[in-house]
């Protein structure tokens, strides 16, 4: 077993073949076939090459072999060139599992862990197996083969390209493997990012379903910069092979320009803005929505933060700022977008942007106090059947408010007290702000808004001298503005026999009908807004509000009410 042969560069095993002489054993009976017993073939065979790492290793005898004898002293498998021996004591080099049928009269050695790669080993038959008639193997049995040579991993491709351009400030590096990595080897040593001579820090990870590695930055990258990514050879593949070489690949970062505010609503320096104002602001470009919020969208009055939730639309590249309550009437706010915005690229404004605007004076207040009220009447309340009112409830003057319950109140009831004076008066001031209001877009006594507007009404004033109907269907179409306000000044009653309902960001609370007598809302129907009136309202069996019924503003005013609900905009029990 000490024999070796050099062939060029590269030591390869040689199998040296022991067979037993075809005589009589000596001292020892005869076997079946009157030989000693005899290796029959193995796996790998001798001088085998490219064999897997992974082998299970075996041996087939020509005969029955004792099993008592098939010990796991009786084999070696040692790394290196054949090399006879007939030391039984010796410890094999590598550790093993060693199995033996006896039906096939084969020996199977399972190594506990892959052989070596490009490597030559060398099993060992010790002669101190029998067969059952006692026969010993007359010399060691000896073979020899190499592992298959390891492929060396390299990098198939890179995310960025080498020399790419235009490289997002946030950018995630990765790098793909030809074959199966250590991901212990791959980490923030082996694999580094450098700005000219400065090391960037970041998080790297392994992903063993394809192969690649990440390079997470901490922070965004620079703008207009070139940057150095490497993998180096301390980067090995399950197999432990390493590159042959460092893996080098450069990219340059966008030198995209800094966004800028567009355009804001309300406009700097408007006035007169309604105190429901969702406030926005309109980019350049696409944001990064996470750079969009309640610390880079603020809004103030005076030195007074206002609270509100923010959030960005895709699309149309909007911010928005929506207070948590109504701004304060006759009031100036300062809005801003701080350079804590950013594009998707990671480019933030310049400069911060600034601008202001004023809400309606006092006396333009719209609802006041009575916003929050479901139901409100200045001389009498009845209703019939399981009514639910999600708001509060008033009446003043007056006593008569019958069939609650049935009905249900999920807010507060005020009956001649200091609320209920108060929202009268709220009331009033209301109803004479939108009769007041310029006259709007003519409808002619009479007509039917729905027949008028069969493809949506768009916000507005619309006044008519007379009555005003909705026999026909009737779609408030705000056209994408959140915002948008309808006020329908009525000279005499409202009547509907059909649905009203809302699109494209359409609100209930900016909807307000405003007829100088009674107005009557239709069975089963369904309506939006609110309806200011200055005397009596109807509400049919089956109707649904989403808005407010505030009657009696110039006279004494009664509401009627039949399985009718009612939801306040925004109420909260």
């Amino acid at each position: 077993m000490n024999t070796f042969f050099n062939y060029f560069n590269k030591t390869t095993f040689t199998a040296v073949l022991l067979a037993a002489v075809m005589v009589g054993c000596e001292d020892k009976v005869v076997g079946i076939e009157g030989f000693c017993p005899l290796v029959e073939s193995t796996n790998p065979v001798n001088l085998a090459t490219g064999v897997e790492e992974n082998v299970v290793i075996t041996v087939t005898f020509q005969e029955k072999i004792n099993p008592n004898t098939m010990t796991p002293e009786a084999f070696d498998l040692s790394p290196g060139s054949a090399k006879a021996t007939s030391d039984k004591s010796k410890a094999m080099p590598i550790d093993g599992t060693m199995t033996f049928d006896n039906e096939s009269n084969t020996m199977s050695f399972t190594p506990d862990a892959p052989l070596s790669s490009g490597t030559v080993y060398t099993g060992t038959i010790i002669n101190t197996i029998e067969d059952p008639l006692g026969n010993k193997m007359l010399e060691n049995y000896v073979w020899s083969f190499s592992t298959e040579e390891a492929v060396i991993p390299t990098v198939v491709s890179t995310d960025p390209e080498d020399q790419e351009l235009d490289v997002a400030l946030n950018k995630i590096v990765t790098a793909t493997f030809s074959q199966a990595m250590d991901a212990l080897s791959i980490d923030e040593t082996s694999f580094t990012l450098f700005d000219d001579v400065t090391q960037i820090d970041g998080s790297v990870s392994y992903n063993t379903n394809d192969a690649s590695a990440s390079f997470e930055p901490d922070v965004d990258l620079l703008p207009g910069t070139t940057y150095t990514a490497t993998i180096t050879t301390a980067a090995v593949d399950v197999n432990g092979t390493a590159l042959e070489n460092d893996y080098v690949w450069s990219f340059t970062t966008v030198d995209a320009p800094s966004p800028i505010v567009v355009s804001t609503d309300p406009e700097d320096q408007e006035l007169d803005v309604a105190l429901n104002k969702i406030v926005t602001a309109t980019f350049s470009q696409l944001m990064d929505a996470l750079t969009i919020d309640e610390t880079s969208f603020t809004l103030f009055d005076d030195v007074t933060q206002i609270n509100g939730s923010v959030s960005y639309n895709s699309n149309d590249t909007t911010a928005s700022f929506e207070p948590d309550v109504d701004l304060s009437s006759g009031t100036t706010y300062t809005a801003t977008i701080t350079t804590a915005a950013e594009n998707e690229n990671g480019s933030a404004l310049e400069n911060d942007y600034v601008w202001t605007f004023t809400t309606l004076t006092q006396e333009q207040v719209v609802l006041g106090t009575a916003e929050s009220y479901g139901i409100m009447a200045t001389s009498a309340i009845t209703n019939t059947g399981n009514t639910v009112i999600n708001g509060d409830v008033s009446l003043d003057p007056g006593t008569s408010i019958t069939g609650f319950p049935p009905g249900e109140i999920n807010g507060d009831l005020n009956i001649n007290n200091t609320e209920s004076a108060q929202a009268r008066q709220d009331l009033l001031d209301a109803y004479n702000y939108y009769k007041n209001l310029p006259p709007g877009t003519t409808i002619a006594a009479g007509a039917d808004l729905g027949a008028l507007y069969p493809n949506g009404i768009a916000p507005g004033t619309y006044t008519s001298g007379s009555t005003m109907l909705v026999s026909t269907p009737l779609v408030l179409d705000a056209g994408g503005d959140q915002n948008a306000v309808w006020v329908f000044q009525i000279g005499s009653s409202l009547t509907t026999a059909a649905d009203i309902t809302l699109a494209n960001g359409a609100s209930e609370k900016n909807v307000f009908w405003v007829p100088t007598e009674d107005a009557t809302i239709g069975v089963a129907t369904t309506f939006n807004g609110s309806i200011v009136s200055g005397r009596d309202v109807t509400a049919n069996t089956g109707a649904t509000i989403y808005g407010r019924i505030l009657a009696g503003a110039i006279t004494a005013g009664t509401i009627a009410l039949d399985e009718t609900i009612v939801n306040v905009p925004g109420f909260q029990p």
